[in-house]
């Protein structure tokens, strides 16, 4: 047992030795001296423990907490790596805190030495003199100086605004207004209390009203008692959009505009608003606005049904939209704006676009024709592309006509496209535009010009009115080809001539050989011929003829004839689109054009030098191959 115990104490002996030899002593110093005797100091790591100044340091470092009520905390550290086994702790005082108490409270703030200052309660300052002074705005009512003890002391600043304030009595309605005085919320519904003497105003608003401003100066103390201030609710707004647009706004019976657009209304009224447009239904709605919300309305209108009793002349299908509707006639549902179609097979489809303006029942009958009947039916009556030069339209037709008076041959005249045809020959003043070096009488029909030259002019006209040109003319003004698709301007064929000088295609009825019928004497003053007029000039004359003109006359002196053309007997001969061959062709040959070629070009119709009756007759022809004094020519074209 001895023997146990003796090794217990050597073991004891030699881990004292090991610490005494592994521990480091520190020295330290706290300021300010009046409170050297007094700190507290507390280990917060390592092992150590302190004898007086002393801290003896067992492990690698130790830190220690020193404190003292009034003086903020220091942590302060002992590594034994440290080269120094000094150290000297400064705490500081802590500071003071203010609370300022303001008797009779309105809205006030502080500044302390001069700074704003938030909230009233526990302000921290450094010890020492501040100046505390109360604000309303930027205005100081008063000012005190404390002396801030610091230390952690609490202290309390008291201000009297009794000398400064007035009474306030207000409520509200609505009983949840803001209440604001001089631009500071001090309550809703409901105040009761002191506010600061001098100019002064208070606010009543509320989210939906029109708010009210009171101005409460005073001078001195008041007892301001302002009762319930009622609100007047802010005007809404009423935004209307329409689907389509540009509707028709009625608010009580009075028209207020068109959609879209924003009305303003009272709350707490009822509105009777009605909403049309042609062709929809009508929106009606009793509106009673809500204070503060505004109204979004959309209308989306539904379209008015119309009921059109459709026919087809002679027969055909009838379509809506391009959807199949089946055989008229029949009774379509539809609606303004639709698209009815009727088609048949071979002939030109029509459309109608309805229009609710119309009515809610209507009738519509289309009459279908063929394609090129249908471009006659609705070209233009007359075109005139350029002054002086008007041209009538001419339908498709087929007739026979006498070609020789001996022999009886007829020939068949077919045309399946329609044409415009000009009502007189052209004139030195229309054909001066395409050629500035024309001269002669500006009504007269310009003569003394080449087949080659008339095409020229046709094409001149072509561009001029944006058409592709009938002709194509080279370089070196050969005529080598034509465009028979082209619905540009060209001379009129032998054929077309001849049927604007003697079928009537309105009555359908032919009148030859002439053009004023089968009469074997001219009509007195019907055309330009070599009449009696001439006598004593040496030059032949048809006895038994007089008309007003000597040599040329300008055009349309005469009447027309039944199909509204001028000159086609008498004034000039006229070149047409053929060249000449001495036997005609008579068979029914669609829109015939006349020989593909040939050296020379047919002239037809008679001048003021014809004296002889077989000249006049319509059939009559002639060719040239340069030009003459008495040749002139008139245009024409394809419709379709």
């Amino acid at each position: 047992m001895s023997a146990l115990i003796s090794t217990l104490v050597a073991v004891c002996g030699a881990l004292l030795m090991l610490a005494f030899f592994s521990l480091d002593v520190f020295t330290y110093s706290v300021g300010p001296p009046e409170i050297v005797d007094s700190h507290d100091l507390a280990q917060i790591d390592g092992t150590a423990f302190a004898m007086g100044n002393r801290v003896l340091v067992f492990s690698e470092q130790a830190a220690f907490t020193i404190s003292h009520p009034g003086y903020r905390s220091e942590d302060v550290e002992f590594l034994k790596t440290s080269n120094s086994r000094a150290t000297h702790v400064e705490l500081t005082p802590l500071p003071g805190y203010i609370t300022v108490l303001v008797t009779d409270e309105f809205a006030v703030s502080i500044a302390i030495n001069g700074i704003p200052r938030q909230p009233l309660e526990e302000i921290e300052l450094a010890k020492g003199m501040h100046v505390v002074a109360l604000l309303r705005g930027e205005t100081e009512l008063t000012s005190k100086r404390i002396e801030i003890e610091g230390f952690g002391q609490k202290q309390t600043i008291g201000f009297d605004l009794a000398n400064y304030q007035s009474f306030l009595s207000v409520a509200t309605d609505p009983a949840w207004a803001i209440i604001e005085l001089n631009g500071v919320q001090v309550g809703r519904g409901r105040f009761q209390g002191g506010v600061p003497t001098g100019p002064g105003e208070v606010r009543i608003s509320n989210p939906g009203y029109e708010p009210v401003t009171i101005p409460i100066s005073s001078v001195v103390p008041q007892d301001f008692q302002l009762g319930t201030i009622e609100l007047t609710p802010s005007p809404v707004s009423l935004e209307i959009t329409t689907n389509p647009k540009h509707a028709s706004i009625l608010l009580d019976g009075e028209f207020a505009g068109e959609s879209d657009m924003s009305i303003t209304l009272q709350p707490r009224s009822t509105y009777e608003l009605v909403v049309k447009k042609p062709g929809y239904r009508e929106h009606r709605a009793v509106i009673q606005p809500e204070i503060g919300k505004n109204i979004p309305l959309l209308i989306d209108f539904e379209q008015e049904t119309i009921a059109i009793a459709a026919s087809v002349q002679p027969t055909g299908t009838l379509y809506v939209n391009g959807i199949l509707k089946g055989e008229a006639p029949q009774t379509l549902t539809v609606y303004s704006g639709d698209t009815i179609e009727a088609r048949a097979e071979g002939l030109k489809t029509r459309s109608h676009t309805v229009d609710h303006r119309e009515g809610r029942e209507q009738s519509l009958t289309f009459e279908l024709f063929t394609p090129p009947m249908h471009a006659f039916r609705f070209a233009a009556d007359k075109v005139t592309p350029t002054d002086g030069i008007d041209l009538l339209k001419f339908p498709p037709f087929e007739f026979q006509k006498l070609i020789d008076l001996d022999t009886r041959e007829v020939i068949t005249i077919e045309m399946k496209r329609p044409f415009y045809l000009s009502t007189t020959e052209v004139t030195n003043e229309a054909y001066k535009r395409f050629r500035p070096s024309t001269s002669g009488a500006s009504k007269e029909p310009v003569t003394g010009v080449t087949w080659a030259d008339a095409v020229r002019f046709c094409n001149w006209l072509s561009k001029e009115a944006n058409l592709e040109p009938f002709y194509t003319v080279t370089p070196h003004g050969i005529v080598s080809s034509v465009n028979r698709d082209s619905l540009g301007y060209r001379l009129p064929t032998e054929r077309e001539w001849e049927a604007g000088a003697s079928y009537d295609w309105k009555a359908k009825r032919v009148l030859e050989p002439f053009e004023w019928g089968s009469a074997q004497v001219a009509p007195l003053e019907y055309a330009n011929l070599a009449g009696n007029e001439l006598v004593g000039s040496g030059a032949k004359f048809l006895e038994s003829f007089t008309d007003n003109h000597v040599s040329l006359a300008p055009v349309a002196s005469y009447k027309p004839n039944f199909n509204g053309l001028y000159d086609l007997t008498g004034n000039v001969v006229e070149w047409v689109h053929d060249y000449y061959v001495a036997v005609r062709e008579t068979r029914a040959l669609p829109d015939y054009l006349g020989p593909r070629t040939g050296f020379v070009n047919v002239v037809k119709g008679s001048s003021f030098q014809t004296d002889e009756l077989d000249k006049v007759a319509i059939h009559h022809r002639d060719f040239e191959l340069g030009k003459r004094a008495n040749i002139g020519f008139r245009v024409a074209r394809w419709i379709y």
